[in-house]
C-alpha cells in the first residue's frame, strides 16, 4: 500500500507547512503514506583535513531539525490521524536530494518558497531545480497569504 510515498521537502517555512498540509489532504484522499525530507547542507570549507564537509559539525543542529520533524509529525496525526507520516533528516543540498528521492515518489510536493534570500521571487531556487529534473510528479503549493484585521 506505501510502495511509492508522498515525499515533502520540509524545512519548516511558510511554504513547506503550506506544501505539507496540501499533501495531507492528497494523502487522505488516496491512501498514500507522507514522508517529510529534511535536507540540511553545511557550507563546505577547504582545509588540509578535510576538503568538504562530511558530517554534521553540531549534533544539536541534528538534534534541532529532527525535533522540528517530530513536531510536524505529532501536528499531522492530530489532524490526519489517518495518514502515516515519516520525517527523515539528511545531509546535503536539498535539490540533489529530492531529485534523487523522487525517483522512489508517487508524489513530490514543495512549498513555493522556503527560507531563501530572495524573497521577491515567485518560487524559490530549490523549487525550480527539483521540479524541472524531478522523476515523478511534481505540485508546487502556495502558502496562502495572511490576513490582516
Amino acid at each position: 500500500m506505501y510502495a511509492h510515498p508522498i515525499i515533502v521537502g520540509y524545512d519548516a517555512s511558510e511554504g513547506a507547512k503550506a506544501a505539507f498540509r496540501w499533501a495531507l489532504d492528497e494523502a487522505t484522499r488516496t491512501g498514500t503514506q507522507v514522508t517529510l525530507l529534511f535536507a540540511f547542507e553545511w557550507p563546505a570549507v577547504p582545509s588540509t583535513v578535510a576538503p568538504t564537509a562530511t558530517s554534521w559539525p553540531d549534533q544539536g543542529a541534528r538534534e534541532d531539525a529532527q525535533k522540528i520533524l517530530d513536531a510536524a509529525i505529532l501536528d499531522a496525526f492530530q489532524t490526519h490521524p489517518r495518514v502515516l507520516v515519516t520525517g527523515t533528516v539528511a545531509d546535503g543540498p536539498a535539490a540533489v536530494l529530492l531529485r534523487e528521492r523522487s525517483r522512489e515518489a508517487r508524489l513530490l510536493v514543495l512549498g513555493s518558497r522556503g527560507h531563501g534570500g530572495f524573497t521577491g521571487l515567485l518560487v524559490g531556487s530549490t523549487t525550480v531545480a527539483v521540479s524541472a529534473h524531478a522523476h515523478c510528479p511534481v505540485a508546487v503549493v502556495r502558502e496562502l497569504p495572511s490576513t490582516a484585521d
